[in-house]
């Protein structure tokens, strides 16, 4: 898995979002793979988005995936499992916060921000609450 993968536009890239990019997203999912013989992949280049190109499709430009200063960004992860499987072994071997499952489209959203319970949470496609993880 190369860094390029999870990068939306292809644009050169600084280092910080760069090394954000391997040791919050790249090596939990390649130590996850290792664990589980799961074959796991970013969801159409879906990890950093700059501010820019998140505001051109209309939204914020403040989301997670846009690795804003202080934060660990953000990728959408798929997998060659059933969508239940994948949640379940990101939820055993990484530390994501949140995760995001978007079943119909095949992929979960998984990042770091903190969530109200302070424990990792699971949410469906419209970010309600499925399951707060002990």
């Amino acid at each position: 898995m190369n860094i390029s993968d999870l990068c939306i536009t292809q644009d050169p890239i600084s280092l910080r979002i760069a090394d954000l990019i391997l040791v919050y997203h790249i090596r939990p999912i390649e130590r996850t793979m290792a664990e589980t013989g799961i074959r796991i992949w970013c969801s159409e280049k879906s990890g950093y988005r700059p501010s820019w190109w998140d505001m051109k499709k209309g939204r914020s430009g403040t989301g997670a995936h846009c690795f804003l200063p202080g934060e660990f960004g953000a990728t959408d992860w798929t997998a060659n499992v059933q969508i239940q499987v994948l949640l379940e072994a990101l939820i055993k071997y990484t530390d994501y916060t949140r995760f995001g499952v978007y079943p119909a489209s095949g992929f979960i959203h998984c990042d770091y921000r903190k969530t109200k319970s302070g424990k990792r949470q699971v949410y469906n496609e419209n970010w309600i609450v499925e399951r707060v993880i002990e």
